[in-house]
């Protein structure tokens, strides 16, 4: 046996028995009911009394018992929330749940990702509003709220909008309820339809409404889950919460965005709109027609970036003359 291993044998081997002078001390603690339990018993004791004859009460059951001290502490960790990371992003810090790299990568790395996206947010100002179309898991939206931007975010995949709220609840001393979640799909119907979800994992990608067809191949890509999910009209969703119509609008939904488009026909003739950041694949006649349809509506180019490595995509910044 090498050094290494005697000291990474010596190393378990004290975990162990620290394991186990803990589960020891926990069999010693006497059970404390909560305040709760503790009016439950005295209710039971009165019906007793007053001859009611009460179903009886469920007695104290330990669970370390019932599902063994390893099961029972890996929920402990659980419960401690360890997986927070803490990122400053141009002078303003704030936390991100991280349950694997993906995440921790989209909470720390919003400069190597999608830094005119930032951009496009630091240009916004008093009495503007932001609605983020595909927010995925906020970490861009809770930035926006965070500078004090009313911002309105939708995200129909569950995982997702699951790290979008507990990112929002980690946050909500600084965004200060400047931001709104939606669980649903805009589309170009009000209706139902499926998500296809390539790998089920917190922060990932490759999340499809319609069909598993990732935008710009011809092959379907094999699901690992089918999500059901109800899609609304954005004009629809105007109509329904009667919000203020946004004033900056960012569009990311992989292959979507022409039908986000359609359905919202009606308030994107409304010069409230003024800004649209979209993510346009060249060569793809749908995502080709979607810029048409927005030029067509009075908007111009006023930026165009590569995405990332990515050739052939581009974030376009549009703006209404």
């Amino acid at each position: 046996m090498t050094i290494l291993e005697e000291l990474e044998q010596q190393k378990h081997d004290l975990e162990q028995k620290i394991k186990n002078i803990k589960r020891e001390s926990r069999k010693q603690v006497e059970f404390n009911p909560s305040e709760q339990q503790k009016q439950q018993q005295k209710e039971f004791t009165r019906q007793q009394q007053a001859g009611l004859n009460p179903k009886k009460l469920v007695p104290h059951v330990d669970l370390e018992s019932i599902v063994g001290s390893s099961q029972y502490e890996s929920t402990m960790d659980a419960e401690n929330i360890s997986d927070i990371t803490e990122s400053t992003l141009r002078n303003i810090t704030l936390q991100y749940k991280t349950p694997n790299r993906r995440a921790l990568w989209q909470s720390v790395g919003q400069e190597y990702i999608e830094p005119e996206l930032l951009d496009f947010i630091d240009d916004m100002g008093i009495g503007d509003t932001y609605f983020d179309i595909g927010s995925s898991t906020g970490v861009f939206s809770i930035y926006a709220a965070a500078k004090g931007i009313e911002t309105v975010c939708f995200e129909p995949e569950v995982q997702n909008f699951n790290l979008l709220n507990f990112n929002s609840y980690l946050n909500r001393k600084q965004i200060d309820g400047k931001i709104n979640n939606f669980n649903i799909a805009l589309s170009d119907t009000d209706g139902v339809s499926n998500m296809y979800i390539s790998k089920f994992e917190e922060a990932g990608h490759l999340k499809i409404l319609g069909k598993p067809l990732a935008r710009g191949s011809s092959k379907e890509f094999p699901a690992e889950f089918k999500q059901s999910v109800f899609t609304l009209r954005f004009d629809t969703f105007i109509k329904l919460t009667k919000m203020q119509l946004p004033t900056h609008i960012k569009i990311d939904i992989d292959g979507s965005e022409g039908k986000f488009i359609k359905g919202m026909e009606d308030s994107l003739s409304n010069e409230r709109i003024r800004y649209i950041f979209i993510e346009i694949l060249e060569k793809n006649r749908e995502s080709e027609e979607t810029l048409e349809v927005l030029k067509n509506k009075g908007f111009t180019i006023e930026n165009k970036i590569r995405v990332q490595n990515y050739f052939g995509e581009h974030n376009y910044i549009l703006h209404r003359n």
